[in-house]
């Protein structure tokens, strides 16, 4: 079985190497394509019936070399869609505290191409490597890869961002638009009576009866989570900007889709031109359990 899902992950990477490809193809020959319109459309303005009925052939070419493309183009993710679905994600390196099998399904569904069928490799932990900023950006300098940023705060709220780039400080904004925020969201009333419940039965570890009594009779059910997410709007550009005291990403009208502080204690989110967002916790001044960043290797 463990091989079976090997060579189907295997047979996913190469499906979207292959489309990958394919776009470039189709970039390449539709910019062939529109400087040979060009030059035969002067032709025929000077041209005989011959150059026309040689425009005409050209044309229909080109127009096969497209239409070929866009459907080889569909196939291949349409492929990709189903096989999407009916595998789990890819593996992790490292451990992470945060995320279960529905936060990674979800988000593999709206990663972008680049980032799709890589491997996710833990290069950050605030558990691991302390909550120091300035730590994270030296994690990140080897980084070429998209980041995907995760948060889970003292409410149990899981949400964070995906960047194009690794983070670094910068006194100007950077990133591109292949970037969004998201958060896995539930009511607040929910969320504060999970964190009340886990400080009660962080208090009750030392009776190991009393505890496991308690785990059985007052832990809440699962809470089920609402994923949303929210791509670039195009209004600016203000996808990153880092300094030594604190991050921001996605910004606009002076507030900020996510900020956090230089000892990733403290953060902060608000609705932003750049993703159009709506604010990633229940709460707008958040405080920071944990946070890792996922590289894709």
């Amino acid at each position: 079985m463990n091989k079976k899902f090997k060579m189907f992950r295997l047979l996913r990477q190469l499906v979207r190497i292959v489309a990958a490809k394919v776009r470039k193809i189709e970039m390449i020959v539709f910019n062939a394509s529109v400087k040979r319109r060009g030059t035969i459309h002067s032709v025929c303005d000077r041209g005989t019936l011959g150059h026309a009925a040689r425009r005409r052939g050209t044309i229909h070419s080109i127009c096969e070399v497209l239409s070929m493309s866009d459907e080889l183009r569909r196939a291949l993710y349409s492929s990709g869609a189903s096989i999407d679905m009916e595998f789990s994600p890819p593996d992790l390196i490292g451990t992470s505290e945060i995320f279960t099998m529905e936060h990674r399904e979800k988000l593999c569904s709206v990663l972008p191409a680049r980032a799709q069928g890589y491997m996710w490799q833990l290069a950050f932990s605030t558990s691991q490597h302390g909550f120091s900023l300035a730590s994270m950006y030296r994690k990140m300098q080897r980084v070429d890869s998209p980041v995907l940023l995760v948060i889970q705060d003292t409410d149990n709220n899981v949400f964070g961002a995906l960047t194009s780039c690794a983070l670094h400080p910068s006194e100007h904004f950077y990133g591109t638009g292949e970037s969004l925020l998201f958060a896995f969201q539930c009511s607040g009333e929910e969320a504060r009576r999970q964190s009340q419940a886990a400080i009660e039965a962080a208090k009750d570890k030392d009776n190991k009866d009393d505890a496991t009594k308690d785990e059985k009779e007052d832990h809440p059910p699962p809470v089920k989570t609402k994923f949303k997410y929210w791509g670039w709007t195009g209004d600016n550009m203000y996808f990153i900007r880092g300094s030594n005291d604190n991050i921001s990403i996605g910004a606009g009208d002076g507030k900020f889709g996510l900020w956090l502080d230089g000892d990733l204690y403290l953060g902060r989110t608000q609705r932003c031109k750049t993703y159009g967002n709506e604010p990633l916790s229940t709460r707008e001044d958040f405080i920071v359990k944990i946070m890792e960043c996922w590289t894709f290797i």
